[in-house]
């Protein structure tokens, strides 16, 4: 609670320019009994370094075993996309949830414009059809996991305030699998043959959301 305490006080100053002062009214007295390693990463506009795109960058490219996935909306850097990509292709299982229907129709789009390619690679993608899913998470090798506030896309990583907790923890990580395997059960997953078949419009749609994208 100490990490995110720090987070909320930097944002605090640096978008009201006020500094709170240290007088413990933040402190807070936490009483578990489950035990686990987790760290508080943030990102923002204050800072210049992309601190949540590094940490994803560093957990997919170390990857063993499996990458799984979750983000409303997904609109990457070269170097995640490519880390994503290259885990597929040297044998990770990478799979990928995306809602089916988005609140931002541009979002969506851009979104979209990512599948090809990534199907290609060997990446797993499927759609949420139960609604619009907003759940944004990180699994990798049943161990590490990432849950927080960002959407993996540049607005996110670069122009947008952001927190997550990043836990080291295989119970935990085996819960989060679990939800995993429940939101796969209301999805649809992609297959390479009948994605290629959509029309000229949509691709048409999906080329120049790519170009304004990373903006919503």
């Amino acid at each position: 609670m100490a990490a995110l305490d720090r987070v909320f006080l930097a944002d605090w100053d640096f978008v009201s320019g006020e500094e709170l002062p240290p007088d413990g009214s933040l402190e807070h007295v936490v009483r578990t009994g489950n035990r686990c390693l987790v760290q508080v990463a943030s990102s923002g506009p204050d800072t210049d370094w992309a601190t949540i795109m590094q940490v994803y960058f560093s957990a997919i490219a170390t990857a063993q075993s499996s990458i799984y996935l979750t983000s409303p909306y997904f609109s990457p850097d070269e170097s995640l996309l490519t880390a994503l990509k290259t885990a597929a292709l040297s044998g990770v299982d990478v799979r990928m949830i995306f809602p089916e229907n988005s609140d931002s129709i541009i979002a969506n789009w851009n979104t979209r414009s990512y599948i090809t390619e990534l199907l290609e690679a060997g990446v797993r993608i499927f759609l949420y059809r139960n609604g619009f899913i907003h759940s944004k998470y990180l699994l990798v090798d049943s161990i590490f996991s990432s849950v927080g506030s960002p959407n993996v896309d540049v607005r996110s990583f670069d122009l947008d305030f952001e927190v997550t907790a990043l836990i080291y923890d295989e119970d935990f990580a085996l819960r989060l699998g679990v939800l995993f395997a429940e939101d796969l059960k209301n999805c649809t997953e992609v297959n390479m043959e009948e994605w290629e078949k959509r029309n000229r419009r949509e691709r048409y749609k999906e080329s120049l959301a790519r170009i304004f994208g990373p903006l919503y």
